[in-house]
């Protein structure tokens, strides 16, 4: 069966609000691409269900242009920062893991974690 107009529509428009999304909104070339586009998915996924719920449950209390303004709003400020936080989010690697580990706690007075195998100082247990 041949896909509906609207729907090959539709994976164009993603995607190209993908690339644009990745590469000049959030600057996030670097970040690994095929599981960005399995969250920017469930995202666009997440994010046509609620338009359809929430059009539904507040066009009968506020009316039709109201409602669709306050869904899209909304929308748009979620989506944004689920983008910025979650579907383009540079991981963070073991290294620099440890080196804002250490640039947090130098001259603190905050001990570090205990090397693998020594006792950690304020453990009651006993070996």
């Amino acid at each position: 069966m041949a896909p509906v107009p609207d729907q090959g529509a539709r994976r164009v428009s993603a995607t190209l609000n993908f690339g644009l999304n990745r590469h000049l909104v959030f600057g996030a070339a670097r970040t690994p691409l095929w599981p960005s586009v399995r969250r920017y998915a469930l995202l666009a996924a997440a994010v046509l269900t609620a338009n359809l719920v929430l059009m539904e449950v507040l066009t009968p209390a506020l009316g039709i242009i109201a409602a669709k303004v306050f869904t899209e709003a909304g929308l748009f400020l979620a989506g944004y920062a689920v983008q910025s936080r979650l579907v383009f989010a540079t991981p963070v690697t073991v290294p620099e893991l440890a080196t804002a580990s250490t640039t947090a706690t130098s001259g603190s007075g905050v001990l570090p974690p205990p090397v693998r195998g020594q006792r950690d100082p304020g453990s009651r247990t006993s070996r």
